[in-house]
Order: structure tokens, then sequence, then C-alpha cells
């Protein structure tokens, strides 16, 4: 007999092994359409989504089952569940009051005691989703939209043989017996185990992990990125199928001391401790044991893991992660052979010939580049960084970081917390996040001298080129993000770039070029004029712009709003009386300051200002 029954969401399909009596209660709010049809001798109970039948199924004729996922369910009001059962039966004459399938199921199928029964099971048709039940009482007199069917007889699941398990079609955790046992995950995330015996683990569907434990099992991870673990090796000969995906042969089981030899291109994972060969079928990643262990990658590109023991991993061509745990551990990479980043999970790790990029994981403190063109990335600790004799790139990420590009034209981003980033030579870029970033553009933290190069800040908080020694040697800023900030350069010929936001933009000495932003911006002139400090404003938007004039500088200037009186725009920038002070000319956009107008005193060049032709308004003097 098979009952087979529609509803929004999930599917599962079990076959009983004997005639089972059901009785079936249908609430009449709203319910799916409920068939019922007697093939062939067969008991298949299915629940499909939206008349469809799925072709994972129990199977067997000695299954058991535990349903472990245990009330009183604790979720939201109203979230509810798709299927609920009230009263589940042990063998050992206990119960379990509610339990309820959400997105998580685990399934147990050797379990002791073994489920032999049930009161009822609720299914969820529409309409009204189950609430959050809390009782048994509460489910019985539950009026929503449901199925129920009372507890079968004679009983379901006999014991002590194999099992044929299918999958829901939602995230499962499924443990087989001692017996040889095939388990089949669903469409999502399965967790599949099998103890001993000689299994058949299939994970469907989804990102799955089949732990084939101890036997020749065979472990088919289908698609998705799977995680297939033989086991110890005890036996081997294990069968590892990776099928679609980036797939994961996992040996962290074995503690031999030996090591394993793991060759992802022969297929092949031998330990000599133990008798046979796994064979590894569409696997790209591996993970040792506690050994010594040898991997060897394909020309693809693979994740190599040699785990605990001093390994030797070799990755091949294709762009390979290595993980590493020790200075013992060796990696061996040929020239060109892709892009290849290594994870050490140790301190003080510095990368081989070949290699380019380096991850701390974890809490690990320390790490360096080569010669190569490195990326080194740290984590939440407080990192120490070196980058070497190339083009690096170092991320601090959290933390109070250090960071030190050495030669080349580097990159330095502390991430959050206060951080020391010292570029030495080259071209190097500085990436500003936090008031206490200390950039050190000197041979040495402590010195003064400048290591070379043209450098450049990108910095979204306010931002003083000239503030301390370390930072003066720094020619350019770049204003990020959205929020109002300010930047003031330093005695350098600097290039100054506003943000979307509302900037003060201030040059100081040197010939600099400030480009203001999207917003309303404010430049400044606060040091002494002459033609080594000339400054190039590009985009001047007059009449939402502001020039400030120092009153200190411009000295015969009152303070507040220029007069119209002590402005004059024309081709030429000449002052056409005594009063005028502010020049401009309308011809060649060049801006002077004239401290006697037409009197005997020659005006001098403060800077050229594009974009606009100014009045009186566009200054304030300060």
């Amino acid at each position: 007999m098979t009952l087979s029954y529609r509803f929004d969401s999930w599917i599962l399909t079990r076959r009983f092994p004997d005639p089972t009596d059901w009785s079936e209660q249908v609430n009449t709010l709203q319910h799916s359409t409920v068939t019922l049809r007697v093939p062939d001798g067969q008991n298949t109970f299915i629940l499909s989504d939206n008349g469809m039948t799925d072709p994972m199924q129990f199977a067997d004729s000695s299954m058991s089952y535990v349903l472990t996922s245990l009330g009183p369910v604790n979720e939201a009001l109203g979230q509810g569940h798709m299927v609920a059962i009230r009263r589940v039966h042990y063998d050992d004459g206990t119960f379990t009051d509610v339990l309820h399938i959400s997105r998580h199921v685990v399934v147990d199928v050797g379990g002791t005691p073994q489920m032999i029964g049930f009161d009822e099971i609720f299914v969820y048709l529409g309409g009204v989703a189950l609430p959050d039940f809390t009782s048994a009482a509460a489910m019985a007199a539950w009026a929503g939209n449901y199925l129920s069917w009372g507890a079968p007889s004679p009983a379901l699941y006999p014991t002590g043989a194999a099992i044929d398990w299918g999958g829901f079609d939602i995230d499962n955790v499924i443990r087989g017996t001692n017996l040889a046992d095939t388990l089949t995950g669903g469409a999502f995330n399965d967790e599949i185990l099998g103890l001993a015996g000689n299994d058949s683990l299939s994970g469907g569907e989804g990102n799955d992990t089949l732990n084939g434990a101890a036997g020749r099992d065979t472990l088919s991870g289908g698609t998705g990125d799977d995680v297939l673990r033989a086991g110890a090796m005890d036996v081997s000969n294990d069968l590892l199928l990776g099928g679609a995906g980036s797939d994961t042969a996992d040996y962290r089981a074995v503690t031999a001391a030996s090591g394993i030899v793991i060759d992802l291109l022969a297929g092949s994972a031998v330990n000599a401790a133990y008798v046979g060969t796994d064979r590894l079928v569409g696997v790209e990643n591996a993970i040792g044991g506690a050994g010594a262990d040898t991997i060897l990658g394909t020309a693809g590109a693979n994740r190599i893991d040699g785990g605990l023991g001093a390994d030797d991993l070799r990755g091949g061509a294709g762009n390979d992660v290595y993980v590493v745990d020790r200075a013992g551990d060796r990696i061996t990479e040929a020239a060109n052979g892709g892009l290849d980043t290594v994870i050490a999970t140790y301190s003080g790790h510095t990368l081989g010939a070949n290699l380019e990029n380096l991850v701390l994981d974890g809490t690990v403190l320390a790490g360096s580049g080569n010669a190569l063109a490195n990326r080194v990335t740290g984590n939440a600790a407080a990192n120490l960084l070196a980058g070497g004799l190339g083009n690096d790139l170092l991320r601090g990420m959290a933390g109070t970081d250090a960071l030190q590009g050495g030669e080349g034209h580097d990159t330095l981003d502390g991430g959050t917390g206060a951080d020391r980033m010292l570029g030495g030579a080259g071209n190097d870029s500085y990436i500003v996040d936090e008031s206490g970033d200390r950039i050190f553009e000197t041979v040495t933290p402590s010195g003064t001298a400048d290591a070379g190069g043209r450098d450049h800040v990108s910095s979204s908080v306010t931002i003083n080129l000239d503030a301390y020694a370390g930072v003066r040697f720094v020619e350019n800023v770049t204003l990020t993000g959205t929020y109002t900030i300010n930047a003031t350069g330093n005695a350098l010929n600097n290039r100054i770039i506003g943000n979307e936001a509302d900037n003060v933009l201030a040059g100081g000495l040197g010939n600099d070029v400030i480009t203001t932003g999207l917003g309303s911006d404010v430049i400044v002139f606060n040091t002494a004029l002459g033609v080594t400090n000339v400054d190039l404003i590009t985009d001047f938007y007059a009449g939402y712009d502001q020039i400030r004039l120092d009153d200190a500088i411009f000295t015969t200037l009152a303070r507040g709003a220029l007069a119209d009186s002590a402005f004059a725009a024309n081709e030429g920038g000449r002052a056409m009386d005594a009063g005028d002070r502010i020049l401009f000319d309308t011809a060649t956009a060049r801006l002077y300051y004239d401290a006697d107008g037409t009197g005997a005193g020659a005006r001098v060049l403060v800077a050229f200002v594009t974009g606009s032709i100014l009045t009186a308004e566009d200054f304030l003097v300060i």
C-alpha cells in the first residue's frame, strides 16, 4: 500500500516491509489533494512537492531510525514547522513527547533505544504553518491545516540487519549501523556516518560530509563541494568518488606515524602501516593524517593540507592552496606553476620559492613574503607582516598590526586597529582607516631619513601629512568614503583629492595640486607665499566651494567675508585701485595677492584656480 501526500515543500520517501494499518484524518481547511493507491504489494509512504514524487526512499526490510531533533520548540512565534511528530515510542518502553522537523534533521538508524512507532504525524499542507508546539496537549488541540496518522501496527522497524536510507530534501545528519549500510543524502548539506561495515554512502546534492569509518566503503559525494572521510585506513581499499564540485579526501583519522602518500593525479592513497590502497576519483583536495605525509596535486587547482606531522606538499601546476602547521612542513612549487596561497597555522612562516600569497590563520602572529609580488594577510591578532622584495600587498585585518613593505612598490592596509605601517623603498600606498594609524615613510620607524619613492595615502579619516616625522615624506593623499573629513599636506609637492562629502583641504608648503570632490569644499591658504608654494586648484565650483585666506599670511585683509572693493577679476589680473587685494586673471586662472593694490608693491602669485570665474563671494578671511 502506498500513501502519497502533496504539500508545499520538502520530500520524504519511505518503504515499510509489512502491511501497515494507518488511520487517516484530514482537516478540511485549505488542504491539498490526498491520493491513495496500492502498487504491487509494496508499502511506501511518500511526501512530495506539488504532486511530484522524488526517487529518494527507504528500501530495506530491516530499518530502524530515530529523529532526534527534540521539542519543546523554541523558535519565534509564527515560524512553525513543516512536519511534526507526537509521542514517539522506543523499544525500551520510553517515549519522546514532541519531535519536529525544521530545516535540519538528525537520523540515527542504529541508535539505542530504537524507534518502534508513534502516536501521530502532522504534515503542513499550506495556509497556516504548524505553530511552535510546546507540549503534546498543544499539538493535539491544534486545529490548523494538517494530516494526522496513528501509530502503525505491527512495529515499523525490526532490528539486526543493514539498512537502505534515502534522506529528506533538507539538511540531514544520518548515522548508520555496524553492518553494510546504504545511506543517501538529499538536496542540501548532509552529514552521513557509515560506522563499521562495508558501507555505501551517497551525498546527493549539496556540500556533504561522508564518513565511512571502519570497513571497505564507497563514498560518493555527488554534486557540491564534498568532504570524503575514508576513516583510519584500518582495512583500506576504500573508493572515494568526488563527483562534481571541488571535493576533499580527508585522512585526519589516520594516526600512523609512517604517514600517507596521497597522489591526487594518480588517484590513490596508501599508508605503509596498513594493507591496501584507497582509490580516489574526481577528488581535487586532500588532508593528511598525524604522520609525515606526502601529498601530490594535479595540474588543476588543489587545496593540500598535510595535517599533523612534518609533511611534503607538492601542488603541481594550477592555483593551489597549501595549509601548513609547523616549520617542518615542506612545499615544493615550480616556477610559473600558478598563483599559489599558503595558509599558516603557526607563527613565523616565510613563503618559500615560487609561492605568491600568505594567509595567517587563527591567532597566528607573524608571517613574511619572498622576492615575488606577495599578498600577505593577517587576522584578528596583533600581526607582524613583512613583504620582502616584490611589489607586495600587506593586509593586517583586525588588531593592532605592524606592517613592513620592504623593497618594491608596496600597498599597506592595516585594517581596523591602530596600525603602524613602514613602506620602505619604492612608490608605496597606504590605506588609513583610523586616526590612530601611523605611517613611516622613513628608512626606520624612529629615523628621519626618507625611504624614497613617491608615496600615496588613501584615508577614510582626517589626515595631516605634516603631523609627525614619519609621514612627512608622503606626497599624495586621497580622501575616501562619504564622511566629512579633512586633509592637510606637508612641505612636499602634494596632490590632495577630496571625497564625496564636504572637505577642508590645505596644501601646506610646496607646489600642490588640490582637487575638490563632490561636496561643498574649502581650500585653505595658510603658509608663506612664494614661487615654491603655488598651488593648482582643480574642479573649483564658484558659489559652492570656498577659498579661505589666513590673515597671518594675507595681512592687509580683515577677517570675515572678502569685501567687493578688495577684489578684482579681469584679463591680466591687475589691480584697478589702491584697495584691490585679491586679483584673479580670467584668462589664465591665476590668483594673486597684492598688499597695496595699485601701489608700488608687486603682486604675489598664490595659485591657479580652474573650473570657474571667481568673485569676492568665493573668499573668506580667517
